[in-house]
């Protein structure tokens, strides 16, 4: 009897070692939302589609920023279109538990053709943006940011993006409400983006200067929060985009613009 017992007792921790190896892990959806600064006068369609089924379609006008939407992580295929138009097709992939920010950016051209392409085996770059740095004129392209708070949770973090087509290059500095502490937030060539820096939380200032010229051409005054990443897009106001721009702040649970 007492063998029996033991042997019973062999089989079901046997069992529960196969099981371990074989049972996959369960996968958590991915977040994302978009940042729609595709200059234009019209509003874009974005939709994902996967395995023939639309899987999510929200219409936004330029400079909206939609709430985070969950889906299944995994292969999509994006489409962005105005009416009848497609302007960007691509494919892209979304990780288990991930959390993104979508950003939609360009100049449309009247007769312009579809700015189409898939990532094959470079598709984990799509993940931290990277295919969209490669310059590409000003045709509409998509850079995903990974939103993802990592670090010392005593800090905020910011970051920004030059979404500013035909606009040169951008100097930001962030300073803090005793103008104690200024930090250059890096210079950026469009479509670039920066990565996070660590920040004091507190009233603070951030601008941009147009290149090597100290002018301020963009402005924004936030109170940052402890433990919050804040994305800020700059991009040009519609109709006066070369002289004339503009900040979208995001961060993890808020939208703002001035």
């Amino acid at each position: 009897m007492r063998y029996i017992k033991y042997k019973n007792i062999g089989f079901l921790v046997l069992g529960l070692f196969f099981c371990v190896l074989g049972c996959k892990q369960p996968i958590g959806d991915a977040q994302f939302r978009i940042a729609q600064l595709l200059v234009s006068e019209k509003p874009m369609t974005i939709q994902l589609f996967k395995d023939g089924k639309t899987m999510y379609t929200q219409t936004l006008s330029f400079g909206a920023l939609s709430s985070y939407t969950s889906v299944p992580a995994g292969t999509y295929f994006l489409r962005v279109s105005t009416g009848k138009k497609v302007l960007l097709d691509q494919e892209i992939g979304l990780g288990s538990k991930g959390k993104y920010s979508f950003c939609l950016y360009g100049l449309p051209v009247k007769g312009e053709l579809t700015n189409s392409s898939t990532l094959g085996n470079t598709l984990h770059k799509i993940a931290e943006g990277e295919e969209a740095s490669n310059p590409n004129g000003l045709l509409p392209k998509l850079k995903i940011l990974n939103d993802i708070f990592y670090g010392d949770r005593s800090t905020a973090k910011i970051r920004w993006v030059h979404a500013a087509p035909g606009v040169q290059s951008l100097n930001g500095y962030s300073v803090t409400a005793n103008a104690k502490d200024t930090i250059s937030l890096k210079k950026l060539e469009y479509p670039e983006k920066s990565s996070f820096m660590d920040v004091k939380p507190g009233k603070t200032d951030v601008f941009w200067n147009l290149g090597s010229n100290k002018r301020k051409v963009a402005r924004v005054n936030r109170d940052l929060q402890v433990g919050t990443l804040y994305t800020f897009f700059v991009f040009p106001q519609r109709g006066n985009y070369l002289d004339s721009l503009q900040v979208l702040t995001a961060s993890a649970e808020n939208l703002e613009k001035r």
